[in-house]
C-alpha cells in the first residue's frame, strides 16, 4: 500500500536539474523527469525518457480523463501543456527551477483552474 505522506515528503527532497531524467545520474530532475518517475513508481508504466518523444506519442501512450478524477500516477498538464506533474493520492507533485518541488491538492488546483488536462498512462499490451 502506498503511504501518500511518505511519498510526498520523499519527492519534496528532490532538487531541480534542467533536463534531469535520472535522479542519480543528473543529481536532480526537471518536470518531465519527476512526472515520469512518479508515474512509473505508481503504475509500473515506463514512459519515454525524452519529453519530445513522449509529447509526440502522448495519444498512443495515454488517454485523456476527466480533470476531476485523477488517480495515482496520472499526468497533470498545466500552463497550456508546457508543464507537467503527477498525481499521488489527492495531490499533484511537480517541480520547477524557480520553486523546486511543489505539492498541491487536486481540489485546490481545480478551484484555481490550474489543470489543463489529465492523462492516464496506458499499460503496455
Amino acid at each position: 500500500m502506498v503511504d501518500v505522506r511518505t511519498d510526498l515528503e520523499r519527492y519534496r527532497e528532490i532538487p531541480f536539474a534542467e533536463g534531469g531524467r535520472d535522479l542519480e545520474q543528473d543529481e536532480g530532475l526537471d518536470c518531465w523527469g519527476l512526472a515520469r518517475m512518479v508515474c512509473q513508481e505508481m503504475t509500473s508504466v515506463e514512459l519515454p525518457i525524452d519529453d519530445s518523444e513522449a509529447m509526440a506519442r502522448m495519444g498512443e501512450l495515454t488517454e485523456v480523463i476527466d480533470k476531476g478524477t485523477p488517480r495515482a500516477g496520472d499526468l497533470v498538464l498545466m500552463l497550456r501543456g508546457t508543464h507537467v506533474g503527477a498525481c499521488i493520492g489527492e495531490y499533484v507533485v511537480h517541480i520547477s527551477k524557480s520553486a523546486g518541488v511543489q505539492i498541491m491538492s487536486v481540489a485546490a488546483m481545480a478551484r484555481l483552474r490550474i489543470i489543463d488536462k489529465v492523462l492516464r498512462p496506458r499499460r503496455a499490451k
